[in-house]
């Protein structure tokens, strides 16, 4: 799909992804294709890098340590995720892929209640859970804001889930991602909050 330079907004990572995690974590994970669900292409060089990581995950396969490049484009009048264009790239500390299958779309229902699916960008086909092989996954939330019909903001974060026996685990950690360049347009994103160590003990 061409879309005009003047009405598209250009977002790239190109971090190399096995310089920000740690060499020699060792965990099991399966490695599967990183084309699984087929490549992604684009129609404008990008103009900004975005980048991301995080250690110590406590999944199925072990402690994971992860590093996610992202690159976007997002029209500038876009009014759903549906209509972006995403590449992602994400491996951890092996080199091993999580595959990217989707991004966040967030919505009310009748009820005012804000609800989220699982979309599928503008160059991929839907995604079916059922047939994805064990392994974790990246989904991105775009996090767009709009004013007066244009974008006003993108904020994207990558949530890193888990799939196993062909269903989507609770496993959810939420993955910042970082402008090289910091503006009105790609805020900086808030400091994920860490959960101290220590013992539950069921308090509310």
């Amino acid at each position: 799909m061409r879309i005009r330079r003047n009405r598209v907004i250009r977002l790239a990572l190109v971090v190399a992804v096995t310089g920000l995690i740690p060499a020699g974590c060792t965990s099991g994970m399966p490695r599967i294709r990183a084309d699984l669900l087929g490549p992604v292409t684009m129609s404008a060089s990008p103009s900004l890098n975005w980048y991301g990581s995080r250690t110590g995950l406590k999944t199925y396969w072990g402690d994971q340590d992860v590093a996610i490049s992202v690159s976007a484009c997002v029209p500038e009048s876009c009014e759903r995720p549906e209509q972006t264009h995403w590449t992602v790239n994400a491996r951890n500390a092996e080199g091993k892929p999580l595959p990217f299958i989707g991004l966040v779309h967030r919505y009310r229902n009748e009820n005012d209640t804000e609800l989220a699916m699982l979309v599928s960008p503008a160059q991929l086909p839907p995604v079916e859970i059922s047939s994805l092989p064990d392994c974790l996954y990246v989904v991105i939330d775009p996090g767009i804001e709009r004013e007066n019909g244009r974008v006003k903001s993108i904020q994207p974060s990558a949530i890193i889930r888990e799939v196993r026996r062909h269903y989507l685990m609770p496993f959810q950690v939420t993955i910042p991602l970082i402008p090289e360049n910091e503006s009105s347009l790609t805020p900086k994103p808030e400091p994920v909050k860490e959960a101290p160590v220590g013992t539950p003990i069921g308090v509310q």
